[in-house]
């Protein structure tokens, strides 16, 4: 009744603010398209008989390209309407073409308002080509190949439409609707070589390379472009250089990803939002030495109408023999280039608005550049520098606000006595990360406060995070069907009047993170808002001016991969290739009863998530006869059903030293009708409750996030408890009763961890000495391959891995020897060592793990160049080691130093004055290694090195 009320009471004050406005043509602010500051316009009763309009069904879609046509009359003064999403004649967008301007507004309730900004560009004599892009909330028109006009609105969705003309001065086309559903598009080429013709070649030389036996192999395939040796460029196009692309014509906002290596010295890159060879952009990259002595640096190119011009340069170059991830995103009219995680340029440039995807290189034959893993993902963004102002696209309520420009560039200025609100964005939207700068005023007084408003739905249902610069206060609110449910209080840094700061908020499920000036200051658990628009907050303030907003979408996360599906049903690879061999059960007491617990071998530092799927649709597919056996002549477990995970625990010390998730379901014949769900802190409940869910329980998530713990049944979080003194475990086990839950069944999520199977190019890799790639194991059978080492000479094969591994660190990886074909034995095989801890240059400068090293005499630990740890254990040459792999695990906990080999511990090292770098390196000497699997984890994730980064020497022990 309360919520029919409250509908009723929306819907009259609608109605009288119609009246009100038809009655006495309220002014309303609206931009003149011109950057400046808003003009005041009046709110106009819409035409519709003299246009004529010729109407059709429009799309069910949210999200479409609607091509249009349109053709002017010589010597006429052309107005063309199109209109989308008409509910009725009073109730619909437009679109309006003259020849100075091109507009997009909203008709509702017959009135006529402008939205977004208008283009200064009209139609053109003769004939003119639009393209109106529909992204659910976001109209953008794009006129002759050039956006001129874009908004944001979703009053209406769904409707028809068509088009008008006054008094015949152009004739309308209107071609079907193209559907733009979000996308995702991914290419391992992993394709037979006829098959390769997916992508198509524009120039130079295109092969697919495939490796002997692919079935047996890491990463058997990948694309080979080079360049024709001609030195003249042809006319038009990109030859002599090399190109391909891939893809649909309108795709876009798009992140574009593809790893790529070059032997060779000239340009490589990627081409995006493709049209033709003439019209669109690239991204090109130089090696480090030129043979001509000329720079190397990298550089983003816009090609318009055949014209090439320089949007973005900066020094350095790649060294050829290295994989680098490249990767541009276009979204909006921003542009970013990334190389290895590094952003390298952002610009802004709404030439063109969609395209193709592509691959470049300028290598000439017979050297290749290789290409591997592209992917290309829908993205979404927003973004207002304030520079050019957008009718609607802000929603203010209450206070003052103004957008003009200052000595510091474009602000969004507010004067506000009580808290106001401006608004962006739609209900529709979660997960996000909104930020904006703020430029305080010369006066600032105790009670001023700015902030952020994120997953904004009214007045009675949002968050809100706040800060006094006067006090150092911050604190964050949420309402929800206007009930207070979190509030949440800090003390942060001062802040003086007249300057500049940065607010940010980040959801993540339901925990909100609030950032001031890129530190965290606080966070909370927010139940009830999955979504919402975000918004800027102010209050007790004159002329507080805010700039640079923005919102992120992340990319989901990637799992901590634990099956190769190459290898992951030979026998001889199992200990390392299968999802289940990650597990390692074990019993323990729990709750006054024998459990069985399966432990995940790897470390889980910081955040993580586990998730267990019940049931999955690909049950029927999977072969568990020997598990279904096991339960099946066990005998009856009468314990009611439950499910137990567990994140943060002390290694061997069971289950009840971390965080525990427990889900029990109800007994019928007991007559109980709800589930128990209970979380525990070391042993100690933290939250508990009983619920009963609506449908089956078919997936059970359990995650730590900063100091939160929160567990979530069919992806809705139940429960959640604080941890104002974190666990350091880093162990993650689960465990059911009377349930079939299998290890295949369970995913982990973790930001903190990085596995390498080499099924994919290892772009996280740099070699600094010798030969690194995917190669076969076995001369006398070669139909394995397997990614390897390969000393040049009797000496060093090095290979470091990018990334900062900061903190605690572990390492785990399996390792064979390489067969030489010059012995039928591996009396020469020596070596399997990783380093860490160490700078990135020189092996020397951390700890090293060395198993059978000097010429397979003895096993050691050193730091630097000293042994501080050592043992007899060596590689067992004597036994058949012909198939054999070989688990490696090393880690750093605290001062202690931990070598495992095969799940045993054989040396151990406590270091008074441990080393603090965060670097990793594989490396051998004096003969080759396979290497099949490598996971790496760490307290925390720094950036990778910077692209391009020279090998330079890399000595280690052996080392002169």
């Amino acid at each position: 009744m309360k919520k029919l009320l409250v509908a009723a009471l929306v819907c009259g004050v609608a109605a009288a603010a119609v009246y009100i406005v038809a009655r006495f043509a309220l002014p309303l602010l609206d931009p003149d398209g011109s950057g400046g500051s808003p003009v005041v316009r009046v709110l106009a009763r819409a035409q519709w008989d003299s246009y004529n309009y010729q109407l059709r069904e429009g799309p069910r879609e949210r999200t479409y390209n609607l091509p249009v046509v349109i053709t002017t009359q010589a010597g006429a003064q052309p107005n063309v309407r199109i209109v989308l999403d008409l509910q009725d004649q009073a109730n619909y967008y437009f679109v309006e073409f003259t020849a100075s301007h091109t507009r997009i507004g909203k008709v509702e309730s017959g009135l006529e308002t402008p939205l977004g900004f208008q283009g200064s560009a009209g139609l053109v004599s003769p004939v003119n080509r639009v393209v109106i892009k529909r992204r659910y909330e976001a109209i953008e028109v794009v006129l002759n190949d050039v956006v001129v006009a874009r908004a944001e609105d979703e009053s209406f969705q769904r409707g028809s439409f068509g088009a008008g003309v006054l008094d015949g001065s152009a004739t309308v086309k209107l071609e079907t609707p193209q559907p733009c559903p979000p996308f995702f598009f991914k290419d391992d080429f992993m394709k037979t070589s006829a098959e390769g013709g997916s992508w198509k070649p524009l120039s130079g030389s295109w092969h697919l390379a495939t490796l002997d036996n692919p079935s047996l192999s890491s990463n058997a395939f990948y694309y080979v472009g080079s360049a024709s040796r001609e030195k003249a460029p042809a006319p038009g196009g990109f030859a002599p250089a090399a190109a391909a692309v891939r893809g649909e014509w309108f795709w876009d906002n798009y992140r574009f990803r593809v790893a790529a290596v070059s032997f060779g010295t000239a340009d490589v890159g990627i081409l995006f939002y493709h049209r033709d060879p003439d019209n669109c952009y690239l991204f090109r990259w130089n090696a480090a030495k030129q043979p001509d002595g000329g720079k190397a640096r990298k550089q983003l190119v816009k090609r318009w109408h055949g014209a090439e011009t320089l949007l973005a340069e900066a020094p350095g170059g790649y060294q050829p023999g290295v994989w680098y991830q490249l990767e541009a995103e276009a979204v909006g009219n921003r542009i970013r280039v990334i190389v290895d995680g590094h952003e390298l340029f952002r610009v802004t440039d709404p030439t063109m608005c969609f395209g193709q995807v592509g691959l470049y290189t300028a290598v000439p034959a017979p050297a290749e550049t290789h290409f591997d893993d592209v992917a290309v993902d829908s993205v979404r963004w927003f973004g207002d520098d304030f520079s050019v102002a957008s009718a609607g696209r802000w929603r203010p309520l209450g206070g003052s606000w103004e957008q003009h420009g200052d000595e510091g560039g474009a602000v969004f200025a507010v004067t506000a006595d009580a808290p106001a609100k401006a608004l962006a964005g739609t209900a529709r939207w979660g997960d996000y990360a909104f930020s904006a700068g703020v430029r305080l005023p010369q006066q600032v007084l105790p009670a001023t406060e700015v902030g952020l408003v994120s997953h904004y739905l009214d007045e009675t249902n949002y968050a809100l995070f706040a800060w006094q610069p006067a006090s150092g206060v911050v604190r964050i609110e949420a309402k929800v069907e206007g009930k207070q449910v979190v509030k949440e209080h800090a003390i942060a840094h001062r802040a003086p009047p007249a300057t500049r700061h940065n607010l940010a908020v980040e959801w993540r499920g339901p925990i909100l993170t609030a950032r001031l000036d890129g530190q965290a200051v606080l966070n909370a658990w927010v139940p009830g808002l999955p979504r919402g628009a975000w918004g800027l907050y102010a209050a007790a303030v004159r002329q507080l001016a805010f700039d640079d907003a923005q919102t992120e979408f992340p990319l989901p996360p990637e799992p901590v991969l634990t099956t190769h599906r190459i290898f992951s049903h030979e026998r001889t690879m199992e200990v390392w290739a299968g999802a289940a061999n990650d597990w390692e059960a074990a019993q323990e007491t729990l709750d006054g009863a024998s459990a069985e617990l399966y432990w995940h071998r790897a470390d889980f530092r910081g955040d993580t998530t586990m998730e267990i799927v019940l049931d999955g649709d690909d049950k029927k597919e999977r072969e568990r006869g020997e598990a279904r056996e096991r339960r099946r002549t066990a005998p009856a477990d009468r314990r009611a059903p439950s499910c137990r995970m567990v994140l943060a625990a002390e290694p061997g010390k069971g289950a009840l030293s971390g965080y525990n998730f427990l889900l029990t379901w109800p007994d019928p014949a007991k007559g109980q009708t709800t589930y128990d769900a209970t979380i525990t802190r070391a042993g100690a409940v933290a939250a508990q409750r009983k619920l009963a869910f609506g449908a089956k329980v078919s997936r059970l998530r359990f995650e730590r996030y900063g100091p939160y713990v929160i567990a979530s049944v069919n992806d809705d979080p139940i429960l959640a408890a604080k941890d104002s003194s974190p666990l350091q475990g880093r162990a993650a086990a689960f465990g059911a009763i009377a349930l079939p839950v299998e290890r295949e069944d369970v995913t982990v999520f973790a930001d903190t961890v990085r596995v390498y199977t080499f099924s994919k190019a290892s772009s996280d890799w740099r070699p600094a000495a010798g030969t690194w790639e995917t190669r076969n194991r076995w001369q006398c059978d070669p139909r394995w391959s397997f990614f390897s080492g390969v000393p040049d000479g009797k000496s060093l094969a090095a290979i470091w891995n990018k990334l900062a591994f900061d903190g605690d660190v572990s390492v785990e990886f399996a390792v064979g020897p390489k067969m030489e074909a010059s012995s039928s034995n591996y009396s020469y095989t020596r070596d399997y060592n990783v380093t860490i801890c160490a700078d990135g240059k020189d092996l020397t400068t951390g700890y090293s793990f060395i198993f059978g090293g000097w010429d397979n005499s003895l096993t050691a630990i050193t730091r630097g160049k000293t042994i501080v740890a050592r043992s007899n254990d060596v590689i067992p040459v004597k036994e058949s080691i012909h198939r054999r792999w070989f688990y490696i695990k090393v880690e750093k906990v605290g001062n202690t130093l931990n070598f495992y080999r095969d799940g045993a511990r054989v040396l151990t090292y406590t270091d008074p004055q441990p080393l603090t770098g965060n670097r990793v390196a594989l490396w051998t000497w004096g003969h080759g290694i396979m290497v099949a699997r490598v996971r790496i984890s760490a307290s925390s994730l720094g950036p990778a090195e910077p692209p391009g980064t020279p090998p330079g020497p890399c000595p280690c022990i052996y080392s002169p």
